[in-house]
């Protein structure tokens, strides 16, 4: 691959990083999430269920009604959304304040995350197709792995409130 090619899908998979982190993190911090919301930790998790269900229903639909636009700019978009998502977490004191603020992560976050896969494959070409789909997903899996824990430790020393605007202060550097 060419360097500015390489460069443009190391790019689109720290668009996928940053999006896989906000998905993934309360799972690892749910048990701090919990008590910040003053809800039990089973009806705190089924905010990440929420998730994987307006993802799942919600993204393919914002994926078709923005067929029309280009990609960078519905990536670009969706990332600022992302941020601004995971900004406004700070304002979430109640789990009924936190429920919208996901519902915008998912939408967002998996709207960028399909953006850039499809984007990755149509800048390499047929040939190497695999090869780019493969190094944007690399950055979704990363954030499992990578993200999780700091997530974690994060939360320990600063509190839940401190690892989302993280996140989101990360989506709106990839976004520019």
């Amino acid at each position: 691959m060419k360097i500015r090619l390489q460069y443009q899908i190391l790019l689109l998979a720290m668009t996928t990083f940053v999006a896989g982190a906000n998905e993934y993190i309360l799972a690892g911090i749910l048990d701090l999430v919990a008590p910040g919301l003053g809800a039990p930790v089973a009806l705190t998790g089924q905010l990440i269920t929420l998730y994987a269900f307006v993802y799942g229903l919600g993204v393919p639909v914002v994926v078709a009604l923005t067929s029309h636009i280009g990609r960078r700019a519905v990536m670009i978009v969706a990332m600022l959304a992302y941020g601004l998502a995971s900004l406004l977490t700070l304002l979430a004191h109640d789990f009924w304040t936190f429920v919208p603020v996901r519902i915008l992560q998912a939408l967002s976050g998996g709207t960028a995350v399909v953006t850039a896969l499809s984007t990755a494959a149509a800048l390499a070409g047929s040939r190497r197709q695999g090869r780019a789909i493969a190094t944007v997903i690399m950055g979704f899996t990363a954030s499992l792995i990578v993200a999780v824990p700091i997530g974690r430790e994060i939360a320990l020393r600063y509190g839940w409130h401190a690892v989302f605007p993280l996140v989101g202060l990360l989506s709106l550097a990839v976004a520019l």
